[in-house]
């Protein structure tokens, strides 16, 4: 989502300049906020309020002038609409596998000159988009279950590293495929591996010492 900043930007500084075009005021973040949350009636409100009135101030009277007028300034105004609804169509590039939602136009912030994500509206995302609260006994039940499983796991490894044995694949999702046995949906420690894993340093130090022991009577 952080990344959609970075593709976002030509848009929003698209974004920015159609609005500065319209010399209404400068562009801050509470006419950013305004337009993202209410959209562009009010600023074309004021926009149109502005023109009429340096026409009234300037004392053209001639109908003609004043459409022309107010059709060029029209166009100022389309092109600041157009700016907004092609930021609101923007798609993000995803791989298949990833399905992050896209960054929400309101949880960006403009800030010194820049458009950024916020401490505030980092928190945000963070809230709305990525934590997961557990609520009930049964859902604390299972977490701390597997959480239990996957200590067991560490512990279980650790054992592996001093034994200095390699020999498999021991992350949590295939352990349970060399070192159990399953029956009837029934899970119990297969024996067999576990002499392999203590005694492989020893076996292997034997098989060492024989085939030493080979390559001597052959010399």
């Amino acid at each position: 989502m952080k990344k959609d900043l970075q593709d976002m930007q030509p848009l929003l500084e698209g974004l920015k300049t159609s609005y500065e075009n319209l010399e209404l005021s400068k562009f801050d973040n509470a006419i950013y906020s305004e337009i993202i949350k209410e959209g562009t009636r009010k600023i074309e409100q004021r926009f149109k309020k502005t023109i009429e009135s340096q026409i009234k101030k300037a004392g053209i009277t001639s109908k003609i002038i004043q459409a022309n007028m107010l059709k060029g300034n029209h166009e100022i105004l389309q092109e600041f609409k157009l700016s907004l609804d092609n930021l609101e169509k923007f798609k993000p590039i995803r791989s298949s596998i990833d399905h992050s939602p896209v960054l929400p136009l309101g949880l960006i912030t403009y800030e010194d000159h820049f458009f950024i994500i916020s401490e505030d509206d980092e928190e945000k995302i963070l809230e709305n988009y990525d934590r997961i609260y557990l609520e009930t006994e049964d859902e604390f039940k299972v977490y701390e279950d597997l959480h239990n499983l996957i200590q067991a796991h560490k512990r279980v490894t650790e054992t592996f590293t001093e034994l200095k044995y390699t020999a498999t694949n021991k992350n949590v999702v295939d352990l349970p495929r060399s070192f159990f046995n399953c029956k009837d949906g029934e899970y119990s420690v297969n024996p067999k591996i576990i002499k392999t894993v203590v005694n492989h340093h020893s076996w292997k130090s034997e098989m060492k010492a024989q085939k030493a022991e080979w390559n001597n009577r052959r010399k």
